[in-house]
């Protein structure tokens, strides 16, 4: 997906003013033979973004804007540091970020150069964040600085623990904090008509506000997938009205998508699914 068309997607207003000022910086220092390097970025979000392809696209917008050096086999490497418990004295997940940052990405023996995304949700939501393993994950990332931007991605939702984590990272780091949120219910229903308007399919107006709670349900389900469970809740409307033994109508109600009101089988069978947390593989 283009760049442009992306951060006008929802959840991306932040990502959308991160990119305003990078052009910015990028046009003032165009002449200069010393540039200013950007800061580390802690990335706050919710489920359900494609974190691998966003990046993919900052990258082109970087290289492009001659904001970052990349130097390395990959442009961007994104990687999900496992919790190691304290009574473990291995920290087997940091052992394979360093092989990888150091040799298997590196050229010319220099450190990995270019888009370190780390996801340190795990760190996070166990309030691990002071033990002696984690602080010396920071420090390692504080020397490949100068090479390396690195994006640390908690994806436990906006909070205590989460704050905490970025003060930690904050008093080694020069980092910038950004948000994507996928929450908005009002939001998440235009999603939806506009995937069903796609597939020749409509809303009534009456069955718009109770569809609406739907959607929000949806949206707070743990684990949900944002803006991926709106577009296959779509699909599923969809489906279900071109199957059913009643006859054929394009315009959705009460009647004909009982299974999507609050209450129906569809939304109830949604909460019910078991779900786990996918992070970021090497």
């Amino acid at each position: 997906m283009e760049l442009e068309e992306m951060i006008t997607r929802p959840g991306f207003e932040e990502i959308a003013q991160l990119v305003e000022e990078w052009r910015r910086v990028a046009e003032r220092q165009k002449d200069r033979d010393v540039k200013v390097p950007l800061p580390n970025y802690y990335l706050t979000a919710d489920e359900g973004f494609d974190f691998e392809g966003l990046f993919l696209t900052l990258a082109g917008e970087l290289e492009r804007s001659e904001l970052l050096e990349f130097d390395g086999l990959r442009k961007v490497y994104s990687f999900y540091l496992k919790y190691s418990p304290a009574e473990t004295s291995t920290f087997e997940s940091f052992r394979l970020l360093y092989g990888a940052v150091e040799h298997e990405l590196s050229k010319f023996g220099h450190p990995f150069g270019g888009i370190l995304v780390v996801d340190i949700t795990e760190w996070v939501e166990g309030d691990h964040i002071g033990e002696p393993k984690f602080l010396d994950f920071l420090s390692y990332m504080d020397t490949i600085d100068d090479r390396t931007l690195a994006v640390f991605l908690d994806r436990t939702g906006q909070g205590g623990a989460s704050d905490e984590a970025f003060r930690r990272i904050d008093i080694g780091m020069r980092i910038q904090r950004i948000n994507m949120v996928y929450k908005d219910a009002d939001r998440a229903l235009e999603q939806l008509e506009n995937h069903l308007r796609e597939y020749g399919f409509s809303l009534d107006d009456a069955f718009r506000p109770k569809l609406r709670e739907t959607v929000a349900m949806v949206l707070k389900t743990p684990g949900a997938d944002g803006e991926e469970s709106i577009r296959q809740m779509a699909l599923d409307m969809a489906y279900y009205a071109l199957k059913d033994q009643a006859e054929l109508s394009y315009a959705l109600n009460e009647q004909n998508s009982a299974a999507f009101l609050p209450d129906g089988r569809w939304t109830k069978a949604f909460g019910q699914k078991p779900r786990r947390r996918l992070g970021l593989v090497a």
